[in-house]
């Protein structure tokens, strides 16, 4: 599949801006370059708001309590992130 060369020209949806509707804080696609995540023009929440979202409907991945934290190897709440944290001061 070969993409079409870039023209120059930014399309429509790269200067889309949004207000959150959680917290009101401009967004736009350029502000999901960095995280894992996608610009949703329907959505309309910033990245912060949409990670608080994301976490405050997870439970840990070692028990049953309300995640508080996103981890690479998923949620954890927050005696199990001090477990977690403390492994990496340990190997330091």
């Amino acid at each position: 599949m070969n993409a079409a060369p870039f023209d120059g020209v930014c399309t429509e949806i790269e200067h889309t801006t949004e207000p959150c509707s959680v917290c009101g804080v401009t967004t736009r696609p350029a502000d999901f370059e960095f995280v894992d995540d996608e610009f949703d023009a329907d959505a309309r929440t910033c990245p912060s708001c949409r990670e608080a979202a994301w976490i405050a409907s997870a439970t840990c991945e070692f028990c049953d309590a309300p995640a508080e934290y996103e981890v690479e190897l998923g949620f954890l709440c927050e005696e199990h992130h001090d477990h977690y944290v403390d492994g990496y001061r340990e190997r330091d």
